[in-house]
């Protein structure tokens, strides 16, 4: 299984923004998102629940691609779901700390 990036840039709607991992659990994860406006240093923090994408083999345009199991940074439906973005980091702790009292399997 493939896991997440410690650090990355965005690429497409993302581009200009840094991604760094704060925080990890078997089941939860914290990113450090800083954006650079004009001189203007945006910072804020994503927190969501480990999503799995066990791969496999698919056929696209008559081709068969094979996609190796990860772990996937959530996309922007998943935010509200189980994803989350936080102004600070002590309330990314509180949701990282929430999501996994919640969970079943780190219970």
């Amino acid at each position: 299984m493939k896991e997440l990036e410690i650090e990355f840039d965005g690429k497409g709607k993302t581009k200009g923004f840094h991604y760094k991992q704060i925080r990890i659990s078997p089941i939860a994860y914290i990113y450090e998102v800083t954006c650079d406006n004009d001189g203007y240093k945006d910072t804020w923090y994503e927190v969501f629940k480990r999503v799995e994408n066990m791969g496999g083999t698919h056929n696209i345009g008559g081709v068969d691609v094979f996609f190796e199991p990860k772990v996937s940074y959530p996309n922007d439906n998943a935010f509200g779901v189980t994803a989350w973005c936080c102004l600070s980091l002590e309330r990314a702790n509180i949701r990282f700390e929430s999501i996994k009292e919640n969970s079943e399997e780190y219970n």
